[in-house]
């Protein structure tokens, strides 16, 4: 029965939010969440979509390891509008509980805004800035990422087809559990490149959960992306909403 609901739910967020899944403090060993959709309608509109995400976190006393994967694909009329793919690996040394270094890495594409390849690699440091009750936490992240990006060439644009620079990595997440069903997740990253701060990007995500089971999730997610120097004819901003169902085991 669950895995009926998580496939005929609708498409989830494409991109995995790292703060999404986790509240309070991690317990000890292996703990793995998935979700995977279908959406679609046929006769005047004729649009089909699929998604798959996981998020693997293994967690020994000071150490967290955290890998997340997601893939999106979508048609209509007949013709894809949609295809990329995520992935991204992050280690977590915890200093004190106000304190952890990160190490991370990533990889992406996006076929539909010319993104053939992006990967990056970077470090930072994440402090807590308050932990309340009812594991409420609101963090802040500063670091650098090195990023290597590979566009796909289209006629009448002239823009460099590789580029290789160091970005900045700030955030600020907030996690709130409204009641024991309901919790609410904000992250928002501002990443600008170090040698030249006009050229930014900022992400916001958020996420609001509603518990079924000790298993099952109802996802409701909205994500805003905006490229201050987008490659040349894709748009600045794209905003994804959507709702969804995240098994954990």
């Amino acid at each position: 029965m669950i895995l009926c609901l998580l496939v005929w739910a609708p498409a989830a967020l494409a991109v995995v939010n790292v703060e999404s899944a986790q509240f309070g403090e991690p317990e000890d060993g292996l703990s793995v969440s998935a979700e995977i959709g279908l959406d679609g309608t046929s006769g005047n509109t004729d649009k089909f979509g699929f998604n798959a995400g996981a998020r693997l976190q293994w967690h020994r006393q000071s150490h967290t390891d955290l890998g997340l994967f997601s893939y999106r694909y979508g048609k209509s009329r007949g013709r894809a509008d949609t295809n990329k793919s995520f992935a991204h690996v992050r280690h977590m040394q915890h200093m004190n509980p106000r304190i952890t270094l990160e190490g991370f890495g990533q990889a992406e594409k996006n076929e539909f805004s010319r993104l053939s390849f992006r990967g990056l690699i970077g470090m930072g440091v994440r402090r807590v800035l308050f932990a309340g009750e009812a594991s409420d936490r609101v963090f802040l992240g500063f670091g650098a990422m090195y990023e290597h990006e590979e566009l796909q060439p289209r006629s009448g644009a002239t823009d460099a087809l590789q580029s290789r620079l160091w970005r900045g990595n700030f955030y600020f997440s907030v996690k709130h559990r409204l009641n024991e069903q309901i919790r609410v997740v904000s992250s928002t990253y501002y990443q600008p490149r170090l040698d030249d701060w006009g050229d930014a990007r900022l992400l916001e995500q958020a996420a609001l959960m509603v518990k079924l089971s000790e298993m099952l999730d109802v996802k409701l997610s909205l994500e805003m992306q905006h490229d201050s120097r987008p490659p040349q004819q894709v748009e600045k901003t794209d905003i994804t909403y959507a709702t969804g169902l995240e098994l954990h085991f």
